[in-house]
């Protein structure tokens, strides 16, 4: 019992981070609401003969969370739709005009994404969408925090020359 409330936690805290992740990898809401399933389901079977340190439970689940995108990828070959809005998602109100201005931003930052490596889309999604630090990148990635940062700002130099503009 005390496993499992240790484990709802870990999910409470986790979830919204690695949600965000799996919608940046493969742009479609509900498939990555699966796939976010999945991790979960994986991570508590696995979780008591893991013995994960406390300090690495992040990075175990976005390791888990990027093999998940991996078989899906392998499983269909290419990615089933361009990420959708993010319905229920967002948590900035503002008028009809504003929403549509951020929407047109949006469809033309993943139209410019899919063009962009994987490494890139990884490193963009694990910094910006599910938030992480360049410490937190770097351990599920098994590169180092510099690493990390130099390819990040690097992906992103990529990205806003594609888009010709700042983001």
């Amino acid at each position: 019992m005390a496993e499992r409330r240790a484990f709802e936690e870990i999910y409470r805290i986790f979830e919204p981070s690695i949600h965000r992740f799996c919608i940046s990898q493969v742009r479609d809401v509900q498939l990555a609401d699966d796939i976010t399933g999945d991790v979960f389901i994986s991570a508590f079977r696995a979780y008591r003969r893991s013995r994960t340190e406390p300090d690495n439970i992040q990075a175990w689940l976005f390791q888990i969370a990027r093999n998940k995108i991996t078989d899906h990828r392998r499983r269909h070959m290419v990615w089933q739709r361009v990420w959708g809005t993010l319905r229920g998602r967002a948590t900035v109100s503002a008028d009809i005009e504003s929403v549509a201005a951020v929407r047109e931003d949006l469809r033309d930052v993943l139209v410019a994404m899919v063009e962009l490596s994987a490494r890139d889309q990884l490193l963009i999604g694990l910094r910006h969408a599910a938030e992480l630090s360049f410490a937190e990148i770097a351990a599920p990635l098994n590169i180092s925090e510099r690493s990390a940062s130099t390819g990040t700002y690097r992906a992103l130099a990529r990205l806003r020359h594609k888009l010709g503009r700042d983001l």
